[in-house]
């Protein structure tokens, strides 16, 4: 069952960082963005059939960061990225049975209070160097990891899986930008 998650991971980091190059860094001249954006919208809507939560770890990202880089281009992305994923959603939502869905603060630091401890044990140093990039980074930096750190936050509040641990995909998709 992971195999599919390696695909969504990869393609994932793929997006990411042309999303990066695009947006941020502007290393691609109007021929190459709009290339860039059919592959990354084609790659994205193809997602849902090989792991649907590197989907939406994808696509959420994606749309905030429309909001902050207003441009027309995003059609390129956007167009194929829906052609390809609605029908593949309609298809899945038909055999979806219970909803795993639930609130749970913390995720795994078992209480709220707990959380500080619990991330600055697993992720150490990492952590308090994070944070001080935060502050050192240049603003558009900033505003393109923020709709990721949004993840990070929301997997902290709500569970997705049935089992608690597999609400780590999610917290992946935190990291690739985080590092």
């Amino acid at each position: 069952a992971q195999r599919g998650a390696l695909i969504g991971f990869a393609v994932g980091m793929f997006i990411i960082l042309v999303m990066y190059a695009m947006l941020v860094r502007r290393e691609f001249d109007e021929r190459a963005t709009r290339n860039g954006l059919l592959l990354s919208g084609m790659l994205v809507g193809l997602l849902p059939l090989f792991h649907v939560y590197s989907f939406i770890c994808i696509l959420f990202p994606v749309a905030v960061l429309m909001m902050f880089f207003r441009e027309r281009k995003w059609i390129y992305f956007m167009l194929p990225a829906m052609l390809l994923a609605i029908p593949q959603a309609l298809w899945i939502s038909e055999q979806m049975g219970a909803s795993y869905f639930r609130v749970q603060i913390g995720w795994m630091a078992g209480s709220i209070f707990n959380i500080p401890f619990f991330w600055m044990q697993n992720m150490g140093i990492m952590l308090v160097l994070l944070i001080a990039g935060m502050f050192l980074v240049s603003r558009k930096n900033l505003i393109f990891y923020l709709p990721f750190l949004a993840i990070f936050v929301m997997a902290n509040l709500f569970v997705f899986q049935p089992w608690d641990y597999d609400n780590h995909k999610l917290f992946s998709f935190w990291l690739m930008p985080s590092v």
